[in-house]
């Protein structure tokens, strides 16, 4: 509701009345909300509880750029912890993606071939901890945009939420681990026949040279 009123009174980013965020408990829950960009919530909340990771952390996430997020989860991975990451077909060809440099260090990144659908905030820690809301994984949503982040402490929340994970980890084919598909082409189910602009040219479907099959 604080939040909120910032907006209604047009006060955004770092003219925003900070919020003082305390732990809510309910029911089995531990809830904390933080807000960008005054709480900064990748770097005071994520990157250290990736620090204290041991058995996995399950990302599916629309964009990640965040440097030094990205050697946290490198990190990780270093000390055995089973680090995996989903992520969206379109934000794979921005050139400034950190999963080229996580595939680099042995990271298991999967990019969706679900016609650029993959819009999750999302991180997963050991059965223990789920962060959610609207933060992509950038420096922007860490420390520029309004943004918000819920964090919860919940085994049985945390648990639905990775079979979820594996779920659609386990739909996207092996060979996505090493090439990025194009949102709007063959490899991106059912994208070619949607009437959707799936990667935003200004082309659909077969006047996409992408959905366009050569002559045999």
């Amino acid at each position: 509701k604080n939040e909120f009123e910032n907006f209604i009174n047009n006060k955004y980013h770092n003219a925003k009345r900070k919020n003082e965020t305390n732990n809510v408990h309910i029911n089995k829950s531990t809830i904390t909300i933080k807000f960008s960009p005054q709480d900064k919530p990748i770097t005071t909340e994520i990157i250290p509880e990736i620090k204290k990771a041991q058995r996995y952390i399950y990302i599916p996430v629309f964009i990640i750029t965040h440097k030094a997020l990205a050697q946290e989860l490198i990190n990780a991975h270093k000390r055995g912890v089973d680090v995996k990451l989903i992520i969206d077909a379109v934000s794979a060809k921005n050139k400034y993606s950190a999963h080229f440099i996580l595939r680099q260090n042995n990271i298991d990144v999967k990019t969706e071939n679900f016609a650029g659908k993959m819009h999750m905030k999302t991180i997963l820690i050991d059965d223990k901890i789920a962060f959610l809301g609207s933060m992509n994984l950038t420096k922007s949503a860490d420390l520029y945009n309004d943004e918000n982040c819920i964090k919860i402490e919940n085994p049985e929340i945390v648990k639905k939420l990775k079979s979820d994970f594996l779920y659609i980890w386990n739909k996207i084919p092996n060979k996505y681990l090493k090439k990025d598909p194009l949102a709007e082409s063959p490899d991106s189910v059912g994208s070619c026949f949607d009437g959707i602009d799936n990667d935003f040219d200004g082309l659909t479907d077969s006047a996409d040279n992408s959905c366009k099959i050569p002559n045999l």
